[in-house]
């Protein structure tokens, strides 16, 4: 099994690396992730789930009516219970206020879609909430999965915890980035590039 931490831009996939295969797509954003996967990785079924309102109607006006694309309105979780989010340029991120969803956790896909078990791939960036989705999740929910392409959030010691954590279930990292962020200038250079923790 293989478990692969990447930046929003750094997929790096293989043509047809996922041929025969299910995605599911936490955190699905726009569908970036989702539509390379098919165009690219030539997977088979693919779930986006997303809770963010204007990121679900780009999703249903470039997926909606395309065969093995399912859009989940929710947000991903521990359990299935109410929570709410902000939108932060079109980026939902769990909180105290917003507008309340409901979420799912991760054993109502690898249910549903059981026959892809070993075939199938988690691309999770989920801002911050990778942390409570996978540690909450069954051994067999997690190693549903032959690949993990993970984004993680908050700090480096979360970071190194969760490879630690999933290097338990038997899975290796192939490949990490690291991200970085800048502020650009009104005449359109960069200045201040720095690391982010994780």
């Amino acid at each position: 099994m293989l478990f692969r931490s990447v930046t929003r831009n750094g997929y790096g996939l293989q043509k047809d690396c996922f041929k025969g295969q299910f995605v599911l797509d936490l955190g699905a954003h726009i569908g970036t992730f989702a539509y390379v996967a098919h165009t690219v990785g030539g997977a088979e079924e693919i779930v986006c789930v997303e809770p963010n309102p204007r990121n679900n109607e780009r999703l249903i006006h470039c997926f909606g009516n395309r065969h093995g694309f399912t859009i989940d309105k929710r947000a991903a979780g521990y359990d299935y219970v109410p929570v709410r989010i902000s939108d932060q340029d079109n980026i939902s991120v769990v909180g105290d206020s917003g507008l309340q969803v409901f979420s799912v956790p991760l054993k109502e896909f690898t249910s549903r879609f059981s026959q892809y078990r070993g075939r199938a791939t988690l691309k999770i960036d989920i801002e911050g909430q990778e942390y409570n989705v996978l540690w909450s999740a069954s051994r067999y929910d997690v190693t549903f999965f032959k690949t993990i392409l993970l984004e993680t959030h908050d700090s480096n010691e979360r970071h190194l915890a969760m490879n630690e954590y999933l290097k338990l279930f038997g899975y290796k990292i192939v490949s990490q980035y690291q991200m970085f962020k800048w502020d650009v200038l009104p005449d359109g250079t960069s200045t201040n590039w720095q690391p982010l923790n994780a």
